[in-house]
């Protein structure tokens, strides 16, 4: 890149130890919460039910019943932890140990996709620490015994590997990743495009081979040995679930930019003075800040009742900015640079147009599916990462003081830090995971644990449905929305001798045909998950002695 800012050699030794130092106090928090043998996240002890019916052959997408109903998403993780289990016993620290793995290798994409554009060891070892920063920004999803550590560390090396040239490894990868979780498989469309563009479209259809060719073929073996099931659970169930308005307009857009608010600050300042320079775009300027103002003007409570007079109101013009980049970006990528430097080299340019279109496309994707029901911040975690490698680069090409844009990124990062304490497990919680697995091993079986179906096979019992993959089929029209009626059913012949809830208004006919017995619920927050729904077991049902 041309006009980029020099740093003495000695400052990438400054950058290398400041990262160690991140790295570090992101292994210190992992690793304490590596051997935890129970639910960090609540959906952990679900995810290896997966691999452990894949494990005694019992394959995961079949019928819904009371015995499971899969997560909606694509194998390779589960696989991954029942191969595992050949070697290991199946348990948590498995599971959380593949996506530290995961998150490792994405922290060395990041280092090495800004190493090899800014030839910058001091901008690529702050590019990853950025990156491990946003760890509590994500719900903590970098160790979680969940599929996202492992698709975030094969998506990340495919889009680097792209643009290495490597575009057979890239492919691969990128159907590695969608086998891991099939939003992945978004990054594919701005790769194909921008290779299409820059290069040929022998190259754009080299990748689609290399990617498309093997995702088409699993899908369709999975689709003929579930009978069809697979794309139903990954698509159809889904499909019927209701978008939250509010996460998609702007607060995802929010929770992205979040991690890196300093350098946006200064990088939308720096593209505002230089837009206000060229007279066409001055017009745009004004005439977008009127539209805000025109639009805020005209909320009311009849029209917005939900947003109009709260806060949101004024994220509106901030939503409205993020939407119209993504459409200026995909329609003519080199647009947003070419007002930066007009005289910028044509390598530079193409550099330039892959980062936009991978970035804005992750980001969009990240906040459609932060939009969807359920959507936790995980789910941002791919526009995160592109952003981690964005955002350095474009303070590179447009500070010409190193030591402002240091500050900038080290400053960002120092904010980015967790209280590890927050989200380390304690001795009482573990203690009072022992103490309830001990009271269901003597509890009258057999035992459904809904929110956490894992502590019932530590007990020894039969693994039984997650909650969260009931309510997932449980949507008027969906294809399985008569199959939730048979777990009613079983509900009502009281195939559970102990029903444990962790609230008293499951639903599902449990307060008809079951009795409130005892609470087993620890004092305070003990034994809570350290993130997403802190819900844990505390109320034990058992059969009423007549249906009423």
């Amino acid at each position: 890149m041309e006009n980029k800012p020099e740093s003495p050699r000695w400052l990438d030794w400054v950058g290398g130890v400041f990262f160690v130092g991140v790295l570090s106090i992101w292994l210190y928090t992992v690793l304490l919460r590596l051997n935890y043998p129970y639910d960090l996240e609540w959906m952990e002890g679900g995810m290896l039910i997966h691999a452990l019916r894949i494990q005694q052959g019992l394959g995961i997408y079949v019928q819904p019943s009371s015995d499971f109903i899969p997560y909606i998403y694509p194998p390779l993780y589960p696989t991954l932890l029942a191969w595992l289990s050949e070697i290991w016993t199946l348990d948590y620290w498995m599971g959380r140990g593949v996506s530290i793995i995961g998150t490792l290798l994405a922290t060395g994409a990041v280092v090495q996709a800004i190493r090899q554009e800014s030839n910058s060891w001091l901008l690529s070892w702050l590019g990853g620490a950025l990156w491990l920063s946003t760890y509590e920004d994500v719900g903590t999803f970098f160790d979680l015994t969940r599929a996202d550590g492992l698709m975030m560390g094969l998506l990340s090396w495919s889009v680097v590997l792209v643009r290495q040239q490597r575009l057979a490894w890239a492919g691969i990868l990128c159907w590695l990743a969608f086998l891991s979780k099939h939003n992945a498989a978004i990054v594919g469309a701005p790769i194909a495009i921008w290779l299409w563009r820059t290069q040929s479209w022998q190259r754009a259809l080299q990748f689609g081979l290399w990617s498309a060719v093997p995702a088409l073929l699993s899908v369709g073996w999975l689709q003929y040995i579930t009978d069809g099931l697979f794309l139903a659970y990954l698509l159809e169930v889904p499909s019927h679930h209701p978008i939250v308005g509010q996460r998609l307009v702007w607060m995802s857009e929010m929770e992205m930019l979040k991690p890196f608010a300093l350098p946006v600050v200064v990088l939308s300042l720096y593209g505002i003075r230089a837009l206000w320079g060229v007279a066409r775009w001055r017009g745009v300027l004004w005439t977008f800040g009127l539209l805000c103002i025109g639009v805020m003007t005209q909320l009311d409570q009849s029209v917005f009742p939900k947003i109009a007079g709260s806060h949101k109101v004024g994220q509106i013009p901030f939503a409205v900015v993020c939407w119209l980049m993504v459409g200026i970006s995909w329609l003519r990528p080199s647009l947003i640079l070419d007002w930066w430097n007009q005289k910028q080299s044509q390598p530079d340019k193409t550099m330039w147009d892959f980062w936009w279109l991978v970035t804005l496309t992750l980001v969009v994707f990240s906040a459609l599916m932060r939009g969807h029901h359920g959507g936790f911040t995980n789910v941002l975690m791919p526009g995160i990462w592109a952003l981690s490698v964005l955002v350095p680069l474009l303070l590179w090409r447009l500070l010409s003081n190193v030591k402002v844009m240091i500050a900038l990124l080290m400053g960002q990062i120092g904010f980015g830090l967790w209280s590890v304490q927050n989200f380390l497990p304690t001795t009482e919680d573990r203690l009072a995971g022992d103490a309830l697995v001990a009271e269901l091993k003597v509890a009258q079986g057999p035992v459904w644990v809904p929110h956490s179906p894992w502590l019932a096979v530590q007990a020894g019992y039969p693994p039984t449905v997650h909650l969260i993959a009931l309510w997932d089929i449980d949507h008027t029209d969906g294809p399985f929305e008569n199959d939730v009626a048979s777990i009613k059913n079983d509900i009502a012949s009281h195939r559970w001798g102990t029903i444990v809830s962790a609230d008293k208004r499951l639903g599902f006919g449990l307060n008809q045909h079951y009795q409130y017995h005892q609470s087993i619920r620890p004092k305070g927050r003990t034994f809570l998950p350290k993130v997403g729904w802190k819900v844990r077991p505390s109320y034990v049902y058992r059969p009423k002695r007549s249906s009423e």
